[in-house]
């Protein structure tokens, strides 16, 4: 046997080989003591002989149960030993006895700082897994693995501090702390960790007690979560950390212009490997002279790289947003804005030219299709663009939007007339919950959209307001509406003029009665009477639409010549005392849904037939 592979072969560069039979048989009597292992849950009863064969193996995985000693009095070689999960809480004494030992997993186990004085002679150990332990405390002796290259000690929730014996670590390279929630600091030596990389410290909200040590860190590569301005702990420690990559969450805490500073000192705009930022801002300067000022200035100094590719800005209190954002943010790809109550002028976001998704504060542009805003509830003013803009013809804005929605904006006026022109695909509007802006749009001052574009379109309140007084000029504009859903009450006009209405919903609309004019509109495929004092009386007004697929009547207090009607929900129809034979006429009927019906007494007579 000349070679462990064969059957090489060529093609594009490339290059396949398949393992020797042999070579495979081998390997399968080698690892079948390990499957059988994982398959019965157990490594304790492993036959002698075995053990003799492999005393030269060199990594050994054990779960739920520990290895037997005299497995482990065999392979004194072992690099690699994993007991996750295994219950303890005392580590076996022979493991002492593995001085070649490179990789421990101890994770999962309820051990005790006195537990962990065996392994801590173990100084060839560069990886050391101690993640969900419940540890409350690690021991000082931990300090001695100075080959120490990964330590985790994630998701141990008790423990508040961490010995200064762990900066003779320098070897360390990831330092894994997430979920240690009650940790508070680190160890005041920690620019002794000079080979450290990723500090792993998502979920550990009260680690403020940074030394400023840290900002010697220069090889710093991962940092999850960074609070500022709380404890000892200052923006500016980020000053040299040019090598921060991936996404980093900065938790600032403001108390005075001393923060303006520390942000400028930060230099987020020279940390180009940065691709997603997370600001969450938190006020501590109520009361203070030029409040405002400080709060703009600080969130204005956190200026990141341009080549940034996502942004979350939560619970910034300025006025103002930062001019960066639209200035130069030419790569951005994700935006999100939480809780910005004080800003009542948004940016000219369509300067962003790569942005796709946007949430909570909601504007888009080349690629965004949709977009939302919910409980703006400060927000008076969105800025149009200029007339100069609107007639530029290489301008697009927002080309690919097709629905825009509006809830509970109550300060809001008007929308920008402009902007929404470029917006050349928009087909559905949503305004909910917004009073001025409901009234405007009832009234045609707001909606200036092409005839043929607007397919959809609900203006209105879930509990309060009115869409009844809609203005004659925007009933022209829609009048070849294909979907109109009125949530409170009827626009009458508007119905007289929208007649390819294919999908309509009056739900909640207080109806007794059906309006003689709903019979014109021929082409209705879909209607929702939901929730309306109806009787079965008026009912007879929609049974020549004929074309009529899916009706909705939950809640109603009775209902049939529906020749194409494919589907009834009668819901929770409690007046309902008997279904009619003309029922039985409903030969396309496929769904028929009945919630609560407590006086039905049967299905008609020939039902059986249909």
């Amino acid at each position: 046997m000349r070679s462990f592979f064969q059957d090489f072969k060529y093609h594009d560069g490339m290059s396949s080989c398949k393992m020797h039979d042999i070579v495979h048989d081998f390997a399968q009597f080698l690892t079948r003591s390990r499957v059988e292992a994982r398959e019965q849950g157990s490594c304790g009863a492993l036959d002698p002989s075995l053990v003799s064969q492999i005393k030269a193996n060199r990594s050994l995985f054990c779960r739920i149960e520990l290895p037997s000693e005299d497995l482990l009095d065999f392979v004194t070689c072992l690099r690699v030993l994993s007991l996750c999960g295994c219950q303890l809480e005392e580590i076996p004494a022979y493991v002492a006895n593995l001085i070649h030992l490179r990789y421990l997993d101890l994770s999962y186990n309820l051990l005790t700082p006195q537990a962990l004085q065996t392994i801590c002679k173990s100084y060839n150990l560069q990886t050391l897994l101690l993640g969900g332990c419940e540890l409350k405390e690690i021991p000082r002796e931990l300090g001695n693995l100075i080959q120490l290259r990964e330590l985790d000690l994630s998701w141990n929730e008790h423990i508040k501090e961490l010995p200064d014996t762990i900066c003779n670590l320098h070897e360390l390279e990831t330092l894994n702390l997430e979920h240690c929630e009650s940790l508070s600091g680190l160890p005041r030596e920690i620019q002794r960790l000079i080979s450290l990389r990723h500090l792993l410290n998502n979920v550990v909200e009260d680690l403020c007690q940074i030394p400023q040590g840290f900002e010697k860190l220069t090889a710093l590569r991962t940092l999850s979560q960074f609070n500022a301005g709380i404890g000892s702990s200052k923006l500016g420690y980020l000053k040299k950390l040019n090598q921060i990559s991936g996404s980093l969450d900065l938790r600032i805490h403001l108390h005075g212009p001393e923060d303006v500073k520390e942000a400028q000192k930060a230099e987020l705009r020279n940390k180009k490997h940065i691709k997603h930022l997370q600001i969450c801002c938190f006020n501590r300067i109520e009361g203070l002279d030029g409040e405002e000022l400080v709060k703009n200035e600080a969130m204005e100094a956190l200026q990141p790289h341009p080549d940034l590719q996502s942004l979350f800005i939560c619970n910034y209190e300025g006025t103002k947003f930062p001019n960066w954002i639209t200035s130069s943010l030419d790569h951005i790809k994700t935006l999100a804005i939480w809780g910005c109550n004080h800003c009542s002028t948004l940016p000219p976001l369509g300067k962003l030219p790569c942005l796709e998704q946007l949430s909570s504060v909601e504007i888009g542009f080349p690629k965004l299709k949709e977009l939302s805003f919910r409980q703006c509830y400060r927000w008076k003013e969105w800025e149009d663009i200029t007339a100069e803009e609107a007639t530029d013809s290489a301008l697009f804005i927002m080309p690919c939007l097709k629905e825009l929605q509006i809830e509970f904006c109550d300060e809001l006026t008007a929308l920008p007339q402009q902007l929404l022109r470029k917006a050349s695909a928009l087909e559905k509007l949503t305004i909910l919950d917004s009073l001025h802006l409901s009234n405007s749009t009832c009234q045609g001052r707001t909606i200036e959209k092409d005839e043929q574009q607007l397919a959809y379109l609900e203006v209105g309140a879930r509990e309060k307001g009115s869409c009844q007084a809609l203005d004659p000029s925007l009933v022209s504009q829609i009048k070849v509406n294909r979907n109109l859903f009125c949530p409170k009450e009827l626009p009458s006009d508007l119905l007289d003029s929208v007649t390819c209405l294919k999908v309509l919903s009056l739900r909640r609309c207080g109806l007794k009665e059906i309006p003689g004019y709903i019979v014109s509109l021929i082409h209705l495929r879909y209607l929702d009477l939901n929730h309306n004092p109806l009787i079965l009386r008026a009912l007879q007004t929609i049974c020549k639409l004929y074309k009529l697929q899916t009706l909705y009547l939950r809640n109603s207090k009775g209902t049939w010549e529906f020749d194409q009607l494919r589907r009834l929900d009668l819901g929770q129809n409690t007046h309902i005392k008997e279904l009619p034979e003309i029922m039985c006429n409903l030969h396309d009927l496929e769904t028929l849904i009945l919630s609560i019906v407590q006086v039905y007494q049967g299905f008609p007579k020939r039902s059986t037939d249909s």
